[in-house]
């Protein structure tokens, strides 16, 4: 008897004991999981764009990159040292177009551009590229400015056969980004300056069957 009712009262302490750590963890009061950041990435490679572009699946995206910093049904962004990089799916499925901003252009990576880099000239590369080199004279560049940042941008379509693609290349300058390559704004200069001196650090790169943006975004609220 004496086994029996010893048995009885462990199972009972057990059950009792789980209800409390349910119960507490529902609260808020115990954490079991660890609460230390895991950055499965720190930094992307180079070639990102050769394996994460438009049409490549979220599953895949994921799979590579790892966990979103934040998202939504239909955008997922992500926080590199590096790169910051958005990503907008209307299915959530497929990734329809892609964001890049580089965190700082003078100590930056660069970051090639398939297939636009086969090319002669000049060099389609994020971080080298000037935005004088993808504007033609007919070319609308056009600008977005606020109290916390600004953008110049103009929008090119490139592609072969069955493989265009909108491309929007961008100055970005804002509390995220800052464009810290040499501006004399003591004498007033701004990125609203020559295009043949201001490095592209913000690119867009939207699939086939896809809108264009209709102006260059980049939520820089998420990345402060």
């Amino acid at each position: 008897m004496g086994f029996a009712l010893s048995t009885l009262a462990g199972f009972i302490a057990g059950v009792l004991g789980t209800l409390a750590v349910a119960y507490l963890q529902r609260e808020g009061y115990l954490f079991t999981e660890s609460r230390y950041l895991l950055l499965e990435h720190k930094t992307v490679p180079s070639d990102l764009l050769r394996y994460v572009q438009p049409g490549t699946s979220v599953a895949n995206m994921r799979e590579m990159l790892g966990a979103p910093l934040t998202e939504t049904e239909q955008t997922y962004r992500y926080k590199f040292d590096n790169l910051y990089l958005e990503v907008e799916s209307g299915d959530g499925t497929t990734i329809d177009s892609m964001t890049l901003v580089l965190p700082s252009v003078k100590e930056g990576d660069d970051f090639p551009i398939p297939p636009l880099e086969s090319h002669s000239e000049p060099d389609y590369v994020l971080g080298e590229l000037r935005l004088g080199q993808v504007a033609e004279p007919e070319d609308d560049i056009k600008e977005a400015t606020s109290s916390k940042h600004g953008i110049v941008w103009v929008e090119k379509y490139y592609g072969n056969p069955g493989h265009y693609r909108n491309y929007l290349f961008g100055v970005f300058d804002g509390p995220s980004a800052p464009y810290d390559m040499t501006i004399d704004r003591e004498g007033g200069d701004t990125i609203l300056g020559d295009p043949d001196e201001l490095v592209v650090n913000l690119l867009t790169i939207t699939g086939m069957g896809t809108d264009p943006p209709e102006k260059a975004h980049f939520d820089f609220y998420t990345f402060r």
